[in-house]
């Protein structure tokens, strides 16, 4: 059996440094990112330059270009957001034209294919988070193009006595889940960027529950069952999302994209108290996403308005 990093910002870092990334060296990085995915860029002390995005976070590619042309680059990040890939091709033929490494970030979206080929293998190298998708305690993949590159760590991460049962458990009764976030999360958090808080993670190897998990859904027949589950939470999500009039970033999806989330527009905070009010009554789990970088909220970057003006369902639980 293969071996899995366990959190997906620990096999970041490990494919960049497997690139040749040093100290100094600058990396383009979109700026609605999460900072626990920007962990390795810093504990590696690179220069991260943030790029602006539209308003469906596709790259602002003339921006782009006016910072590539100042500052020579190492690499750009391309973050497939939701599972939902971004156009591919036109990173690939950026990344070609000014000879620079491509990183692509398919974190969430395990099992979700282009084209025939796995999301996350289109990068110099990318990442995959099957966790999310999969509700298990821990499991990360690097691809190095088509490869998946086994971990060199030789620490497991361990787990809590019935662990794995209370998450299968919890996405299948959400509305159980919700309780716990009624009583014990800060409704607070989806209203203040700086607020949210992301956990640090050790460098360990998956434990070894996830393990047996994640190989056992490498193969063609567990990643079509796994698109058919989160295709179809994504429409159901989709039709109560249109009957409670709460409007949607993105409506369709490619056939074998594997979607973690699904993303409502907010078009005030006013809205985003009614948008939480609905989604906890109907047994959605819905939050903010992602835990913006400090100098993101700070330089008040396209980044941080798109916060705001966006929510998040999670469709790894039950709909």
């Amino acid at each position: 059996m293969k071996d899995f990093y366990a959190h997906a910002r620990v096999a970041l870092k490990y494919g960049i440094l497997d690139l040749g990334c040093k100290s100094g060296d600058s990396i383009l990085v979109p700026s609605f990112i999460c900072e626990a995915a920007l962990t390795p860029f810093r504990e590696i002390k690179v220069d991260i330059i943030f790029y602006p995005t539209k308003v469906d976070l596709s790259p602002s590619w003339p921006e782009i270009e006016d910072i590539i042309k100042k500052k020579k680059c190492f690499a750009i990040l391309m973050v497939h957001y939701f599972g939902i890939p971004q156009n591919i091709s036109e990173f690939t033929k950026f990344c070609k034209k000014n000879n620079i490494f491509l990183i692509e970030d398919n974190a969430h979206g395990f099992g979700g294919f282009l084209e025939d080929k796995v999301l996350g293998t289109f990068g110099d190298i990318g990442i995959a988070s099957p966790r999310k998708i999969l509700n298990i305690p821990s499991g990360a993949i690097l691809y190095k193009k088509n490869i998946i590159c086994e971990p060199k760590l030789n620490k497991r991460k361990p787990i809590f006595f019935g662990e794995p049962s209370l998450r299968r458990f919890l996405s299948f009764f959400p509305k159980i889940k919700i309780l716990f976030y009624k009583l014990f999360r800060p409704i607070s958090d989806i209203f203040d960027p700086f607020l949210s808080e992301e956990k640090e993670v050790n460098e360990f190897i998956s434990d070894e529950y996830s393990r047996r998990v994640l190989n056992n859904s490498l193969n063609a027949e567990s990643m079509f069952e796994i698109r058919k589950k989160q295709q179809e939470r994504w429409y159901k999500c989709l039709s109560l999302m249109d009957s409670l009039e709460i409007e949607a970033l993105r409506r369709d999806i490619g056939p074998k994209i594997s979607p973690w989330l699904f993303p409502v527009i907010c078009h005030s905070i006013e809205e985003r108290k009614k948008i939480l009010i609905k989604s906890l009554k109907y047994g959605l789990i819905i939050s903010s996403w992602p835990t913006l970088p400090s100098e993101v909220i700070q330089r008040k970057l396209d980044g941080y308005h798109k916060w705001f003006g966006l929510l998040f369902v999670h469709l790894n639980n039950k709909i």
